[in-house]
């Protein structure tokens, strides 16, 4: 699997699991701490405690609840990641949505 098929990883219960446009599965890594480690700095971010995304990837910005947004992924799937409002603040200046 090549990097920049990763749209975003989650981690639930102590597993960390990695999100492509194909599949989706369990990671050998611990945390999100290690993966993060092991990604580009410019396209992964860690969008919320328990999600990183590649920026790259995001087809929109949808408001949700009390300040926060959703992060609408690009691909068939359209799947929606949750943003921090501290993240969303960060993520406004580079994406300038």
């Amino acid at each position: 699997m090549d990097v920049d098929d990763i749209v975003y990883a989650y981690i639930i219960e102590g597993v960390v699991f990695v999100v492509t446009e194909m599949l989706e599965g369990m990671t050998r890594y611990r945390t999100l701490e290690e993966l993060e480690a092991d990604l580009d700095d410019q396209a992964f971010w860690r969008v919320h405690r328990g999600y990183i995304a590649n920026i790259n990837r995001v087809s929109e910005v949808v408001p949700w609840f009390s300040g926060t947004y959703r992060l609408l992924m690009d691909g068939a799937e359209k799947h929606e990641v949750p943003l921090s409002r501290t993240q969303a603040k960060k993520l406004r200046k580079v994406i300038k949505w």
